[in-house]
């Protein structure tokens, strides 16, 4: 068996130090709903995770430096890109991570591992484009799930009238000049 490289390791004591951070948020956040009585915004948090977790995490190649050709792209965000470069496109939660961070405040995980294992399994996301954004939104499920579909990821953008069906990776290697080339 071989040992980790020392890349490995970095990675490996990044994921702890985040994950630890966020515990920590997560901790004060809680702290505050029980000392004022009220329930806090998750927006600091959804910020956090982003920018600290999901962000550095994303696979490669990135369109645009920002948008994971490895993620599911709806069919209108491929189209749009390749005919559009600079066209307006979403990175989308498939679960509202308002409700992830608001489970992650009701019920806190028991350790950092159990934190990992409910980001990995709830952070999903994918690539839209902002009219598929605005039409999830007008349907009521920007931030909420369709009822009685809570175990499908993908009954939000069906009541939006989105086809999960046309979703793929990006194709190309995330090269702007191979998406009009």
């Amino acid at each position: 068996m071989s040992s980790p490289s020392p890349g490995a390791a970095v990675i490996l004591d990044r994921d702890a130090a985040d994950l630890r951070c966020l515990t920590a948020l997560l901790d004060a956040h809680r702290r505050w709903e029980a000392e004022t009585n009220s329930r806090a915004s998750v927006k600091a948090l959804r910020e956090w995770l982003w920018f600290y977790w999901q962000a550095p995490r994303r696979p490669q190649p990135l369109v645009r430096s920002k948008y994971p050709a490895p993620l599911p792209w709806s069919g209108a965000a491929r189209r749009a890109i390749v005919a559009d470069p600079k066209c307006r496109l979403v990175i989308e939660h498939c679960e509202p991570v308002h409700l992830v961070i608001r489970d992650l405040l009701d019920h806190p995980p028991a350790d950092i591992n159990q934190l990992r294992d409910v980001l990995h399994s709830r952070l999903a996301c994918c690539v839209i484009t902002k009219a598929e954004d605005d039409a999830i939104n007008a349907a009521g499920f920007g931030t909420r799930l369709v009822p009685g579909a809570e175990h499908d990821p993908w009954a939000r953008y069906r009541a939006a009238g989105i086809d999960p069906g046309t979703f793929a990776p990006y194709p190309g290697t995330g090269s702007l000049r191979e998406a009009v080339g």
